[in-house]
Formats: C-alpha cells, structure tokens, sequence
C-alpha cells in the first residue's frame, strides 16, 4: 500500500517520497491508522523492516496537529541510535518548521540546550541526559505528548528501568506510548500498563524471528584458530569491496580485532563504549561513506545500526543473550537485500551456541573450511599497533605530539619513555635545556678552547677533584689497610677491641642493651658470671632498696586524709566492719 492512502500532511507525504519510501511495510501498514488515531501501539518486528519510519511518521503528522509548545520525545538505549533517529526525523521533517534535537550523554550540554531554548519540538535521546536537562529546568516533561520507546527490551536490560519510570511519571499524563523493538519481554509491557498505557500489541514477527533473506552460517574451530577462521571468513563470503561489521563480546578485544583485520590487509576500524562520543560519531561516518571496509564493535551497534549494503556479519563470539543475535544479523540483509551472518563458535562458545538455537527453534547450518580457503600465513598485530595504526587516531593531531592512552603523556619517536632516542646520556636530559658542549679536541700548535664557566674535560675522576681537599684513597683500600668495617669511613676511631678478644667469655662482655647481667645455672641456681660475695652484695643492695621502699610508704599510710577516714568510717557503718 502506498503512503498516499493514510490522512498525513501533505509536505510529509513529499518528504516521505523524497526519502525512497514507495510502499509501505507490514509492520507500517498495521502501526499508522492506530497511531495516526492517537492509541498507544506496541510493535513487534524483525530488524530492517521500517520500525523507524513506523513511529517517526505518525509522530511527525501529529506535532503537526498541536500547538507549537508540545513536544515529542523518542528514547534509545544508545547514543548512535538516538543520533541516528534524529538523522532521519531531519529527512522527513524538512519543511514542517518542526526543529529536532538529539540530548546524549558524553557530548556538551551548551548546543542541546540553545536548540531547547530555540523551540526543538522532536526530541531524540537517552534517558540519563534526558532526566538531567530536566532537573535542571532545561526540559519541560510535562509537554511531551508523544512518548516513544525505540528498543525498549534493550533499555530495560541495560538498568533503565529507574529511569523510564520517571520519565513516564513526569510527562503528560494524555500521552501517547508507542513501544518498538525486535524482541519484546513482559515486563516492559507489564511497565507500561502500571503507567495508565493499554497499548494494542502488533507482532509481524510471531513465526519467524530472523529475516528471510539471511543466510546463516556456523563454523567450529579451535580457540587459537579464531584469528585465521576470521581471516578466511571475510575471504570466502564476502564480495570485492562489500562491507562487513564483526561483533566481539568484550570491549578489551575490539581494537585487537580490527588491528589484525587491517595488518592483513582489511581496513578496520573499533567500536566500543571505551571510546568518546565524537571518536564514535566519526567511526560510524567513515564506515557508512565506505573510508574503510570492517567494523569491528561491541553490542553498541547491534541495535539500529543502518548501513546501507553490509554484505556480511560476523559474530566473532555469539552473544551471551539469545535475543542479541537477533539484533546483530540483523545488520545485514535491511530493505529486502541479501546478507550473509557467518559464526565463528570455539569451546568458549558452545553453551552461547546452545541458548540461540533454542531461541531460533532451529540449528544453525554448520560448514567446514577448505584446504585453501584459510589464508597460509596470519600476521597478529602487536600491542601498540592496536591505536597507533588507526587512521581515525591520527585526525585532528597535526602539530600535536602522539598521546600515549596508557600513561597520559606525549610519546616521541615510538619509544615508551617519551624523551627522545634510547641513550644514557641524553635520557634525563632537558628539551628546554641546551646540550652540553662537546669537549674541544686541542689540535696539534694550538691552544686548547673550552667553554667559559664549565670545568675541564678530563679522563679521570681523580683529575677533577679540588686542589686545596687532600686525596682520599678508594674504599677498598682503606679497608684493607685497618681494618675497618666498610660503615665507617673517613678518619672516625673504630670501637676498642679486647687483644685477648679470642679468651674472653662472652657472658661477661657488657651488653649495649642490658648491660651486664647476671647469668645463672639452670641446675645449681648460682650465678654463672659473678664470684659469690658479689652476689652477696648485689643481694644486700637489693634488700637495702626494698626496705628503704617500704619504711617510706609506711610512713604515709599513718597520715592518711581525713577524707579517706571520712569514707571509710561510712562504709563501716553501712556494711560492718571487716572483723566482723
């Protein structure tokens, strides 16, 4: 059916024309007359069959209709996809004075929110910039009487749940609720009813998950053969030139990945949640204008990622989640095209293998690689040249020295201690600072020049010392001469040594920490090291002490204060005395 037959303005349906739109999909043909009526609709799809155009569209007719103070708002787990919502509300608005802004993280707040203030009424974005702008009285929420959730299984899976449930508590509470993904769970649906939504369920999708025009493929190899099957992979299924996006499971190996599609001969370039949202925005451009043939990303671009022509897929690691797959061959084979989804599946994946069949209600057919189909030599990338051959790395750097990303300082030359050419002398040399002179080599009749202030060049140490210190011989001879524990140096006496140092019993030499002693036998209790009547004295001095101790103590316990008899007499009188 063609667009011409549903009620929309005029300038749309010329917009709708100009953007290649000639007949309407399933999933379009069943979403427009209840949405264009105003009733939330839930729409359940397969990937690339117009969800977009399916909620743009009506959206767009209906902002129309209202006053030029309402709003629309389109939520998205992602950035790109936000980003990418907006690019197309732009084709099919233009001329409807209906402005559009996309509000995501990780990009300034300043241009989001100057296009608010100039009367942006269709806005794309992620829930956490959304609720930020609001708290901050930038965003009106409660003007918003088009609500959109692009993906919604997806934001509730990635920890959005919070967040949509304030958005929905603080727009219109007239909304209307348009929910969209290619893979719906009840508790996205069992959300939106706690919220006041009866949404009319449409699923074009209910017997068949994937495309039709998908060729699915699965390969076993061994954990250490994943590099070469991947290298053969893009060799046997992919056409001349055809561009292909390979998922990885683990942000940490995208830029491995695509730094050994591009060192054997594969341009590539990574995407990933680890880069900034303008690295990420550049990536995306370049793979769509064709500036290099693989993309190698994370789950960031399994949801609607739309590239023109991606003639092959491939999932370096199949997905821990069975509906992700969904989303990932979905990448290729939009618009009625052909694609090809390649799966390369090792031991790490056998149990990841298990839960997407039994998601898809079918086998993956499995093939086996030729003799010549696996290329004969792989050539793995080092560390550094994971970023430091990436072309996008490069751009905007000229003038600028290379940043190493793992210490945050500049890096010259390639060497990792950033100071300019590996040699000892030159390591801890200043840039700001001027070479040292070179010594000047007196020619033979001529007066030897050296710099004025600086010392003279000489060939020993010893040379160089000053006339007026006397010379002090090396530490190993001083040693050697008295004797001398190498700690003590300079002319400081050494510690006096009995000379019958060899006869002496150790038990009486004096301690440095106790002193000297008393060292008693453990069978006889007498003293080892003291004759008897100096044990009888050390005995006697002892005595002497303690009774002098206790005669002065006693002393005081006769003049006692008159608040202990007063305390004590009470006690007495309470509990009796002690005699008693």
């Amino acid at each position: 059916m063609n667009f011409h037959n549903f009620p929309l303005h005029p300038t749309l349906l010329e917009n709708i024309s100009a953007a290649g739109y000639q007949q309407a999909t399933d999933i379009q043909l069943q979403v427009l007359p209840l949405a264009l009526d105003g009733k939330d609709v839930s729409g359940l799809s397969r990937t690339g069959t117009g969800k977009t155009a399916a909620f743009l569209i009506p959206t767009l007719h209906r902002l129309t209709t209202l006053e030029k103070d309402r709003l629309a708002l389109c939520l998205s787990p992602t950035r790109e996809l936000a980003q990418q919502i907006q690019s197309e509300a732009n084709r099919l608005a233009k001329n409807l004075e209906i402005p559009t802004v996309s509000i995501v993280g990780g990009m300034s707040s300043e241009d989001q929110v100057q296009a608010l203030k100039e009367g942006a009424r269709l806005i794309t974005g992620t829930p956490g910039r959304i609720i930020d702008l609001f708290k901050e009285k930038m965003l009106d929420l409660s003007k918003v009487d088009v609500l959109v959730f692009d993906e919604a299984d997806r934001m509730f899976d990635m920890g959005f749940v919070k967040d949509m449930q304030y958005i929905l508590s603080k727009v219109n509470p007239q909304r209307q609720i348009l929910l969209f993904s290619a893979t719906m769970n009840f508790s996205v649906l069992n959300m939106i009813y706690e919220y006041g939504a009866d949404p009319s369920e449409i699923n074009v999708s209910r017997d068949q998950v994937t495309a039709d025009k998908i060729e699915q493929v699965l390969y076993h190899v061994g954990d250490e053969e994943k590099p070469a099957a991947l290298l053969g992979v893009c060799k046997k299924h992919c056409k001349e030139n055809g561009s292909i996006i390979v998922f990885v499971n683990y942000k940490e190996r995208v830029g491995w990945v695509a730094a050994l599609l591009t060192k054997n001969g594969i341009p590539a370039q990574s995407l990933s949640s680890m880069l900034s949202q303008e690295r990420r925005n550049k990536t995306i451009e370049g793979f769509k204008t064709g500036k290099f043939r693989a993309l190698v990303a994370t789950d960031v671009a399994s949801r609607g990622l739309d590239v023109d022509d991606i003639s092959l897929v491939v999932n370096y690691h199949l997905p821990e989640e069975a509906a992700t797959y969904v989303h990932r061959i979905g990448r290729t084979a939009r618009a009625g095209r052909d694609g090809i989804a390649v799966n390369i599946c090792s031991s790490e994946d056998a149990y990841n293998q298990m839960r997407v069949e039994e998601f898809l209600g079918k086998k993956i057919p499995v093939q086996w690689f030729g003799d010549d189909e696996l290329p004969k030599e792989v050539l793995y990338p080092s560390r550094h040249e994971q970023e430091d051959g990436d072309e996008m790395e490069q751009e905007g750097r000229e003038g600028r020295p290379h940043r190493d990303r793992h210490r945050g300082r500049d890096r010259e030359h390639g060497n990792r201690d950033r100071k300019g050419p590996r040699d000892s002398r030159d390591r801890h040399r200043s840039k700001d600072k001027p070479n040292r002179p070179e010594p000047v080599v007196a020619q033979e009749g001529a007066a030897q020049m050296e710099p004025k202030g600086k010392p003279e060049v000489r060939e020993h140490r010893n040379e160089h010392r000053r006339p007026d210190r006397p010379h002090r011989e090396p530490r190993e001879a001083r040693e050697s001469r008295d004797s001398r524990h190498p700690r003590h140096r300079g002319d400081r006496p050494s510690r006096p040594v009995p000379a019958d140092a060899a006869s002496v019993n150790p038990a009486e030499m004096p301690s440095p920490i106790t002193g000297n002693p008393v060292i008693y036998d453990m069978k006889t209790g007498r003293p080892k090291n003291r004759s008897e009547d100096e044990f009888r004295k050390t005995v006697r001095e002892y005595e002497s002490h303690l009774k002098s101790n206790e005669a002065k103590f006693s002393g005081k316990k006769k003049a006692a204060p008159a608040i202990i008899k007063k305390i004590s007499s009470k006690v007495t009188a309470l509990f009796g005395s002690r005699g008693k």
